[in-house]
């Protein structure tokens, strides 16, 4: 549990104090917002954890590569193994949630994004992730295993994060045309 107070201290302390500079050097030549500001300030701060997360994190070094490319076999073991529910969870939850923010970016960004382009999206950042992880270790700096389950979870965090953003952007929509006709309905009778 402590790399989260590493992420704290040694991430996002110093990427916040980085992005302070950054901002008030271009303050004149970019119109401050206040929500800009905070959404910029989230992605970026996503990044930098992400990256310690899933590059910088030390794993438990085995001597060699573990790879598993059957589908499924990594999540059947957990259940299988008589391991702790909080292994089961931090392995299934933690990479669904790990991806599950850039889901919400894309939302962000493209509002509406055809099926086919997310499901590229979804499939190309886990294949990124694992494929830095690969090339990582042979260049002596990691030790993560590559497995096609982590592609499927992190896939699956990033759909979700998608389509639970499209949910709330949809029920946001509605709640705001509800009340913009009382609203305006109010003002005639005035």
């Amino acid at each position: 549990m402590f790399w989260i107070t590493d992420i704290f201290l040694y991430i996002l302390l110093p990427g916040i104090a980085i992005y302070a500079l950054f901002r008030l050097l271009l303050m004149y030549k970019y119109k401050l917002n206040l929500r800009s500001e905070i959404r910029n300030l989230t992605i970026y701060l996503y990044l930098l954890g992400f990256t310690f997360i899933v590059w910088l994190t030390p794993a438990p070094d085995f001597g060699y590569l573990p790879i598993n490319l059957v589908p499924f076999k990594t999540i059947m073991e957990l259940f299988s193994n008589d391991l702790s529910f909080y292994i089961i969870a931090s392995n299934l939850f933690g990479n669904i949630i790990l991806t599950l923010p850039i889901g919400i970016f894309i939302v962000y960004k493209w509002k509406q994004i055809k099926f086919l382009n997310l499901l590229c999206i979804g499939l190309a950042v886990p294949i990124m992730i694992e494929s830095i992880q690969y090339i990582l270790y042979y260049i002596g700096y990691g030790s993560r295993s590559i497995d096609i389950d982590d592609v499927i979870l992190n896939m699956t965090g990033i759909l979700i994060g998608y389509y639970l953003s499209r949910w709330a952007f949809h029920l946001y929509q509605m709640k705001k045309n509800s009340k913009q006709p009382i609203n305006s309905a109010m003002k005639g009778r005035g």
